[in-house]
């Protein structure tokens, strides 16, 4: 029932209605036109209040965001997108189907699929459980949103931050990036060297330098230090006080060293070389083929087996230096030779002694003189005998043997003549009795000189046994020309005149002298000879 008043009858409308205008007057009472879906409306619009049944509008002529249906004609039923509960109702409208099947879901910002039943390209969640709903991914506003792979779409982790950031939320600069990853999101490069930076200050853009490492840039070593390129920062060069400065090779890391100084650090001398110092080594004071080195603290020389010396310079007598051995003894031969020859040093010494006594010409005592040089010459010869090859010194050795054979047979000669001498002395007159004591005397001494010239030949005969008995003996063709040249020489001297001189000057005294001057100079010969 309504009431219907005239203009100034100051009666209103009755709930379910509102006042029209259309009429004169105040108008008439007209009945809310809400589609049935409310009861209430504005008495002077006719504007719908409290629509039910998932209505909305002036007239509650559609449905509510997430329902479908026609308000006119019939009711408004939720979107199942996804499920059919407001909680997870994701959808502005959809469509629905007689028999009740949803389709065509307008799904809402950050839901995605037939039935917004997935969140959307940077969004997490799971729309599909009962409360659960999809939000935006906490990554600072640094993930591409279109980009269904920028962040994990039900934990809601950032996987592929942008603008130079990183992080869990993409809320710092990248590693060698510094600046605002939040704000201003202006993340730029570090000027730093990578091989020599531990990490770049992400805030100020600082480098931080691995170990010995410097510069603003971090792109060099610190004096005194090497090895850059590795990048594993630069190494100590620990140079040796031998070293000409501290700082090594920026590659190798090896040291320059100071003269006689070795080492990658210089920290040792050299081989041969003593006193290790800042000025470098000394070299030492020794032989080199008689030491192995020397002590490199006091210089003192360590010499090769059996060499001796401050300066490891000689062995032992009868010893021979053999370079990096050391020194060896002489064989069994060399040695014997060697015996030999010092004992036939020692008679001429003898000789020229006794020859010093006696007055004799200056042609003879120089001649004395140089057999006794010669013999001091072919003393090192000698010691070099043990080097020939033992057929050889045997065709050598026998010329030898044969000149001594002669010499045997001169003495035996001489020996004879010295018996006729004897004879016509016993048939001289008495005044010539002392030359006949004279002549015997020269017997005697001829006598002598044979049996020395036997035993001479039995030790030659020794010796060439001995010396057969080895292999090593050299210098034989000097020592062969040597002595055949001294046989002719004694072969050539006349000492008939100076016979005759003498008979006639000093019969009774003088004759003796000259006799045995003569056996003593062919004594010696014949030493000489053999040597």
């Amino acid at each position: 029932m309504f009431m219907s008043t005239k203009l100034g009858g100051g009666r209103e409308c009755s709930q379910g209605y509102y006042r029209a205008r259309s009429t004169p007057y105040l108008g008439i009472c007209t009945k809310c036109n809400c589609n049935g879906h409310s009861n209430e409306c504005d008495v002077n619009t006719g504007e719908c209040f409290n629509c039910a049944d998932n209505t909305t509008g002036p007239h509650c002529e559609k449905c509510i965001v997430g329902y479908s249906g026609d308000p006119v004609t019939g009711g408004c039923q939720i979107c199942s997108c996804p499920l059919p509960v407001a909680s997870n109702n994701f959808a502005t409208t959809c469509s629905i189907s007689q028999d009740g099947y949803t389709s065509n879901c307008a799904c809402n910002p950050g839901y995605t699929g037939d039935l917004c039943d997935s969140c959307a390209a940077g969004y997490y969640g799971n729309p599909m459980v009962k409360d659960e709903f999809c939000q935006p991914c906490d990554c600072s506003g640094n993930i591409d949103m279109y980009n269904p792979n920028s962040c994990d779409r039900f934990t809601g982790m950032c996987l592929l931050c942008i603008n130079n950031t990183a992080g869990l939320n993409c809320d710092m600069c990248k590693d060698w990036y510094w600046g605002d990853a939040i704000d201003r999101k202006d993340c730029q490069a570090c000027n730093c060297d990578r091989c020599g930076s531990q990490s770049c200050e992400k805030s100020i853009g600082m480098c931080n330098c691995k170990p010995n490492v410097e510069g603003p840039e971090c792109d060099k070593c610190r004096a005194n230090t090497w090895g850059f390129e590795t990048c594993m920062g630069c190494r100590e060069c620990q140079c040796g006080i031998g070293s000409a400065s501290q700082q090594c090779d920026l590659l190798t890391g090896t040291c320059t060293c100071q003269p006689g100084v070795e080492g990658e650090k210089c920290d040792r001398c050299k081989a041969g070389h003593w006193n290790y110092g800042p000025s470098g080594c000394e070299a030492c004071n020794c032989l080199h083929d008689g030491a192995v080195g020397c002590d490199p603290q006091t210089g003192r020389c360590t010499c090769l087996p059996g060499v001796t010396g401050e300066s490891c310079d000689r062995c032992l007598p009868r010893w021979v230096l053999v370079p990096t051995q050391g020194c060896q003894e002489c064989d069994y031969c060399i040695h014997l030779l060697m015996d030999d020859l010092d004992h036939l040093k020692q008679n001429v010494s003898v000789i020229s002694r006794q020859l010093g006594e006696v007055s004799v010409g200056i042609g003879a005592f120089n001649k004395l003189s140089y057999y006794n040089e010669t013999v001091e010459e072919l003393k090192p010869d000698v010691e070099a005998l043990g080097k020939i090859d033992n057929d050889t010194f045997q065709n050598m050795l026998e010329p030898i043997a044969a000149d001594v054979v002669l010499l045997e047979d001169d003495c035996k000669e001489n020996y004879t003549k010295s018996q006729n001498m004897a004879f016509e002395a016993s048939q001289l007159p008495n005044e010539v009795q002392e030359l006949v004591t004279e002549a015997a005397e020269v017997e005697k001494l001829t006598q002598d000189l044979n049996v020395i010239a036997k035993d001479t030949l039995k030790h030659i005969e020794s010796v060439r046994l001995q010396i057969l008995d080895t292999s090593k003996i050299r210098n034989m063709d000097f020592l062969i020309s040597e002595g055949e040249r001294i046989a002719e020489e004694i072969e050539a001297r006349n000492f008939s005149g100076q016979n005759d001189s003498s008979m006639e000057e000093k019969i009774d005294a003088d004759l003796g002298k000259k006799r045995r001057i003569f056996f003593l100079f062919l004594f010696v010969s014949c030493f000489l000879f053999l040597e």
